[in-house]
């Protein structure tokens, strides 16, 4: 499972229970102790460091990724990114390649589409 979340990630953030960037985690199931391992934080390329990376969409084999990521003037912008190798550990996910696809407000113009239609 993917998801977003603010928690601190820091020792300055965490003392002062701040919330931290937005930041990509990635957790796992164990069937046989029925129970969530412990979530992770994806490293670089896919959560940039001082900029807020939430994930946006996950394709069903897990491949590929969109992710928002906001830039140094606060503006928006949506990546994808495509998984090396097969299977859903996060070895895999630590390659993975971004592309930018489009800005927010291209997003956005196509959402207005959509709606109108």
């Amino acid at each position: 499972m993917f998801f977003t979340s603010r928690r601190p990630s820091t020792d300055k953030d965490i003392k002062k229970n701040k919330e931290g960037l937005e930041k990509i985690y990635f957790a796992t199931y164990n069937e046989k102790q029925k129970k969530w391992n412990a979530a992770t934080s994806i490293p670089e390329p896919v959560n940039a460091p001082n900029r807020h990376n939430s994930n946006i969409a996950l394709s069903n084999d897990g491949s590929w990724l969109l992710i928002y990521r906001d830039d140094e003037n606060g503006n928006g912008d949506i990546y994808e990114s495509r998984q090396k190798g097969h299977g859903q550990s996060l070895k895999n996910y630590q390659n993975l390649l971004i592309q930018k696809v489009m800005n927010l407000q291209q997003v956005l113009r196509l959402m207005d589409v959509l709606f109108i239609l």
